[in-house]
């Protein structure tokens, strides 16, 4: 229960909302919040003229670009590994194909 002169329900009751009729409470340390929360509002990308691009996550090294697909075939048979949906890349057998030198 709240009593008279006790610190900790007045700090309590300066920390709640107002009652109804009352003054809202100002601004928290964020700043004021606007309809989406704080966060920045939402970007149209359809509105948005991006430049073309073209996606390449990945280039295959110069030393297994050339293989060919029985080649591949055979590496990933010899590893005992499978690859289902789009094919995958090469399997590496050393470094030196990633493109990492010996160091």
């Amino acid at each position: 229960a709240d009593e008279e002169g006790d610190p900790a329900a007045d700090y309590l009751a300066a920390r709640r909302p107002r009652e109804a009729g009352g003054e809202p409470p100002g601004p928290g340390p964020r700043g004021r919040r606007g309809p989406h929360g704080g966060l920045p509002p939402p970007v149209d990308h359809g509105a948005v003229d991006y430049a073309p691009f073209q996606k390449a996550l990945y280039s295959p090294p110069p030393a297994l670009a050339g293989l060919e697909a029985a080649e591949v075939d055979a590496r990933r048979g010899a590893l005992a590994l499978r690859v289902r949906g789009a094919p995958g890349p090469c399997p590496v057998e050393t470094f030196a194909q990633c493109g990492l030198d010996a160091r």
